[in-house]
């Protein structure tokens, strides 16, 4: 006759590891992407790559300033705030969006990120 087994799961624990799982791999998944679309920016003088970044789950944004750059003084548009359960990949030149219509370089990018999900899923253990 086999042993006894008592297996007790807390609902409460499992949704909580899931949900911090979850919560790294949008974070990851933003700087990653944000990495990819640095690296891959057009370059005339190299600003628009430098306001490449990401905001992670919870993490505050940053308000528009004037950058200084070899060409002058540069607009950088506010960067987003995220939510608890949201991340962002951003380009905050002010510019970035007509550059991303004629040389894609952040939904480039983003699709790199998303191929590799499997690995990502499996490195953070969701």
């Amino acid at each position: 006759m086999p042993p006894d087994v008592e297996l007790h799961l807390t609902i409460r624990d499992t949704r909580a590891a899931a949900h911090a799982a979850i919560t790294r791999l949008l974070g990851r998944v933003a700087r990653e992407t944000a990495q990819g679309a640095a690296a891959t920016a057009p370059r005339r003088s190299g600003f628009l790559a430098s306001t490449v970044g990401a905001t992670g789950p919870g993490a505050a944004g940053t308000a528009a300033r004037t950058v200084p750059s070899p060409h002058g003084l540069r607009q950088a548009a506010a960067t987003p705030a995220a939510g608890p359960d949201e991340a962002y990949a951003y380009a905050a030149a002010v510019y970035a969006f007509v550059v991303e219509l004629r040389h894609p370089f952040l939904f480039p990018a983003a699709l790199a990120v998303l191929d590799s999900m499997a690995r990502l899923c499996a490195e953070e253990g969701v």
